[in-house]
């Protein structure tokens, strides 16, 4: 773990607080995407909001799959 933070800080990435995370720009946007899990954060941080809402709009369908994950996993 100390290796992966040296790196990171030689790489300029600052060390702070989950709560001070949570006050970044980044986490005040709108959410136009309400599905059952929420926004991704790797969708969060997409420089473009138009790139980030194109993206959004092509995640597949997966209720489908889940219903038979959902029934398998039952027996």
């Amino acid at each position: 773990m100390a290796q992966i933070v040296e790196r990171l800080e030689k790489e300029n990435y600052k060390i702070v607080s989950f709560e001070e995370s949570l006050t970044d720009p980044i986490y005040q946007q709108k959410d136009i995407h309400y599905e059952k899990w929420g926004i991704s954060w790797l969708y969060r941080w997409m420089r473009s909001s138009k790139v980030r809402y194109a993206w959004m709009k092509q995640a597949p369908d997966l209720s489908e799959i889940e219903k038979i994950y959902n029934e398998i996993s039952k027996k």
